[in-house]
């Protein structure tokens, strides 16, 4: 048995009998649903790894409620609910360790009174008007931490932030872009033989 390409890290690891747990941001969602392109491989990517029973695609209650509209102004309902019945993809519910994290991480990353990290953040390319983890937000992410998921995909750069300065540490859940050896994917590049 030999290295594999890990979706969790991007990088080679030895493989695992057990799939990994992938959380989606909301933000991934509409961004596959809307098939947006600075998205969209990287996505599919990590769809296609679940699809090959490498990877289980979580989805935080908390993120159903943040899908409303598509880029064309119509309902996202009947598009999430075809998602949803995706055999690779797992409703993660709210519970109340969920709960009572989501409440913690909330407060802990509230930066409004913490110039520090508030100014690391911002050079961490984080809007200058987002100064804390919004609920949701903070629901997603103790999700993620409690389910054990070995990632949650966003592209939010606040959540990015927290997640590589102190989540992964702390937790051990990746918070990051998609991320694969193989991204980005350029079908006009020649082959160089």
């Amino acid at each position: 048995m030999g290295w594999i390409l890990s979706v969790t890290y991007g990088a080679f690891e030895m493989p695992s009998n057990s799939p990994s747990l992938i959380v989606w941001d909301s933000c991934c969602v509409l961004g596959y649903f809307n098939r947006e392109t600075d998205k969209l491989a990287g996505l599919q990517y990590e769809i296609n790894e679940c699809s090959c029973q490498r990877g289980i695609l979580g989805i935080a209650t908390a993120t159903l409620g943040e899908i409303v509209y598509l880029a064309d102004n119509s309902p996202a309902y009947p598009v999430l609910e075809k998602f949803l019945k995706l055999p690779f993809i797992q409703q993660l519910n709210n519970n109340q360790e969920v709960g009572l994290l989501s409440s913690r991480l909330g407060h802990r990353f509230d930066l409004r009174d913490k110039p520090d990290s508030l100014s690391e953040a911002k050079l961490f390319g984080c809007p200058v008007d987002q100064k804390r983890l919004k609920s949701k937000d903070a629901e997603i992410l103790a999700t993620s931490i409690v389910y054990k998921a070995s990632r949650l995909t966003t592209y939010d750069p606040f959540i990015r932030f927290i997640g590589q300065k102190y989540i992964r540490n702390e937790y051990g859940v990746v918070v990051d872009t998609p991320s694969s050896a193989l991204l980005p994917f350029n079908l006009e590049t020649p082959q160089i033989i």
